[in-house]
């Protein structure tokens, strides 16, 4: 804008310039005219005296001659002389004699013909002189030959007076048009400031102001969000400190169970409830850290391929023992060319689609939630579509009204502020629909790649056919992927009647049942309950082994007789290795299968003592020998002295960090010593970032032993496959 400004300002001064040139012309030049129409004015006058004076020379020579009187006589002598003195001066003026410009119209009517006037007025003059010098009077006529001579030079003056007056007309007629073309360019100059200068400024200036008026709205529709996002944050740590409270005292108060617990089942049980306080509890501190990281504006989006059935399983199972809890119907339909893997962020993807699946459920006092999943193209890309419809009461994204600010509300307001968020970073997009016939609709889509399948070799085991019962259906579909995947048969049903049916027919078709604890008809424990009886009356020589599953196992509350009955009790989401531990455990063949141990040398480099217990403790179970070392640097002098098959290396440490350490390791020792990061930093930027100071594994914290377990049994397939090649 300033250099706007300055260019205006350039155009300003130079059209204000130009018109004060105009102005001083003009003034020049009228100036000018009236010092020229003063000069005409007495050239004319002083031609037209000329003929005056012609005839009062002539006049007063006539009188001169005839006059007796002496003193008379003297008198007209002297009038003479005066005149005649007068008359040559003029004579001299007007014809530029003297020097003065004149045209040559005029020149000509002097200077030209047979007698030239010039010639005529110095033929008068010498006449006069001759009579009124001393001596010169003459008896008898004058020395005019003729009264038509000065007849002949009065009229000759009088053609020098009308050529002046025409050429006095003609300047006149010039300094008008003059005066008519500074007219015309001033009018032109004052168009052109116009059109150069004022109006492009104006409009300028127009476009200006208003653009400041919509920046100016658009800053405060920015100040109004910030100040609305910000309170909404405000409220919602607030509330999270309450939140967070809630799964730390679950921890706290298992913990305190545990140690005055020597019952082996109990203690299971008690571990396994605080475990679920545990990962709740990281839910809410990742939740926490994704809303400072958003207000920063450095939430990564990660695109990583998942199981999509994997993913909605985590999501929805919660959500419809909430809805349970508190008498809402919850409908889960899933389209069936849903693609079994995607690539996309599965966290974010199901932290936002689970703050409104559960705000929906929380805002519904009576009715239903239904969901439908689906895949949508737009664009040539796939979306993945979620329609979230309550028949109770309105969904809210906007600011919750005064009487309804209660913290709870407020908390599901910064939710679905933070799930708008979320959706908008990864591509996708939420809307707000109004279904009259079904009740208020959020819909969510949010954008996906498509991905393969990890390739897994499993044996064959269709000799064993396990039913799984689940009426939601995206657990059902999870569950048979998973065991699909590892070569066992299975059999679906979304009704445990259905299954029911099934199993008198042939009881003995089944290894055994996988079973959701909360079933709409009747619960898992019912329906092992019906199962036994069934085998019981009618002396069936078959044990049926059950699988118990649930999203709220925790809250499972039965005696050990009953419990005792199940071959586990699993907590959803499901661990994958915990479910195929159960199946192994239904099936002979399984238990008997050949596992590949082994046993590796593990340097442990951990400054935190309660971190290097926890990893010491599972690398011991798993068999392996661990030394440890509390920085960096007595890590690098351990290995200087000792061959490790494998290093644990944490990265913040004092003295010397774990990326100083890989360095030292790789660079200076030259050792290509698998090296596994231990880090709270999980983002994928630190990860690739790990990876390329030369460390070859991940393991993020908070871990699990099978988190190690897996790393190192990764590490034993590598060194196997490279053992192979050189053998």
């Amino acid at each position: 804008m300033k250099d706007l400004l300055k260019h205006f300002r350039r155009r300003y001064f130079f059209s204000l310039g130009f018109m004060l040139v105009l102005v001083l012309a003009d003034y020049v030049m009228e100036r000018s005219l009236i010092e020229q129409q003063k000069e005409d004015a007495r050239i004319i006058n002083l031609a037209g005296r000329q003929r005056m004076l012609t005839y009062k020379m002539v006049s007063s020579a006539y009188l001169y001659i005839q006059e007796k009187d002496p003193e008379k006589l003297r008198q007209l002598r002297t009038s003479m002389r005066l005149t005649a003195d007068t008359y040559w001066r003029n004579h001299n003026y007007l014809s530029g004699a003297d020097g003065a410009i004149r045209s040559e119209l005029i020149r000509q009517l002097y200077f030209n013909g047979n007698p030239s006037l010039q010639q005529m007025v110095t033929r008068l003059l010498e006449e006069v002189h001759t009579i009124i010098l001393p001596g010169g009077r003459k008896s008898g006529l004058p020395a005019y030959p003729t009264l038509s001579y000065p007849v002949l030079l009065v009229q000759r003056l009088d053609d020098v007076v009308n050529q002046f007056e025409r050429e006095a007309a003609d300047k006149v007629d010039a300094n008008s048009t003059l005066n008519t073309v500074l007219l015309v360019l001033g009018a032109l100059s004052v168009v052109m400031i116009y059109l150069l200068v004022f109006s492009p400024m104006t409009g300028t200036l127009v476009r200006y102001f208003t653009s400041l008026k919509k920046k100016q709205r658009s800053l405060n529709h920015a100040k109004r969000k910030l100040v609305t996002y910000s309170r909404l944050k405000a409220e919602f740590i607030a509330e999270m400190s309450h939140e967070l409270r809630t799964p730390l005292n679950g921890i706290f108060g298992m913990l305190e169970i545990l140690k005055s617990t020597t019952n082996s089942k109990k203690r299971a049980e008690y571990t396994n409830k605080a475990m679920t306080s545990g990962r709740e509890l990281l839910d809410l501190i990742n939740e926490v850290l994704d809303i400072s990281k958003i207000e920063l504006g450095r939430l990564r989006i990660e695109q990583t391929p998942f199981d999509l059935m994997e993913m909605l399983d985590r999501c929805f199972s919660p959500i419809s023992i909430l809805a349970e809890s508190k008498g809402v119907e919850f409908y889960l339909t899933l389209a069936k060319d849903l693609p079994a893997w995607v690539t996309g962020d599965e966290r974010h993807c199901m932290q936002a689609v689970k703050n409104v699946a559960y705000n929906a459920i929380k805002l519904t006092v009576q009715g239903s939630v239904a969901i439908d999943v689906s895949i949508s193209r737009q664009e040539n890309t796939d979306f993945l579509h979620f329609r979230i419809i309550s028949s109770g009461l309105q969904l809210k994204f906007g600011k919750p009204k005064k009487d309804q600010d209660s913290p709870r509300r407020k908390q599901r307001s910064a939710n679905l502020a933070i799930s708008t968020e979320l959706v908008e970073m990864m591509g996708g997009k939420i809307s707000q629909l109004s279904m009259a016939s079904q009740g208020e609709a959020v819909s969510l889509d949010i954008p996906i790649l498509p991905a393969s399948k990890p390739l897994i070799e499993v044996k064959r085991n269709e000799q064993f056919c396990f039913a799984i019962v689940d009426d939601l259906q995206v657990s059902v579909r999870y569950l048979e992927g998973l065991l699909s995947d590892w070569g066992f048969r299975c059999r679906t049903y979304t009704s445990p009647d259905d299954f029911l049916t099934d199993f008198h027919s042939d009881p003995r078709q089944f290894t055994g049942v996988i079973t959701d604890l909360h079933l709409r008809a009747y619960s898992g424990v019912e329906l092992a309950e019906k199962i036994d009886l069934y085998l019981e009356r009618y002396d069936v020589n078959h044990e049926l082994a059950i699988v118990l599953i649930s999203a709220a196992a925790d809250l499972f509350d039965a005696s050990d007789s009953i419990r005792g009955r199940f071959t586990d009790v699993l907590v959803k989401p499901v661990d994958k290795r915990r479910l195929l531990n159960a199946l192994n455990a239904c099936t002979a063949s399984f238990g008997s299968a050949k596992k590949d141990k082994f046993s590796f040398d593990v340097l442990l480099v951990e400054d935190n003592p309660i971190n290097l217990e926890i990893v010491q403790y599972i690398l011991q179970e798993q068999g392996h020998r661990v030394t440890i070392a509390e920085n960096g640097r007595i890590a690098v002098e351990l290995i200087k002295s000792h061959s490790f098959d494998v290093i644990f290396m944490d990265i913040q440490m004092p003295e010397l960090d774990g990326v100083e350490a890989t360095h030292i390791i790789r660079n200076e020792l030259e050792l290509d010593t698998p090296i596994i990061a231990l880090t709270g930093q999980n983002s994928v930027d630190e990860r690739d970032y790990f990876l390329e100071q030369g460390m070859n594994f991940f393991v993020g914290k908070p871990f699990s032993p099978e988190d190690i377990k897996d790393a190192l049994a990764e590490i034993h397939r590598q060194k196997s496959e490279l053992e192979r090649e050189l053998a």
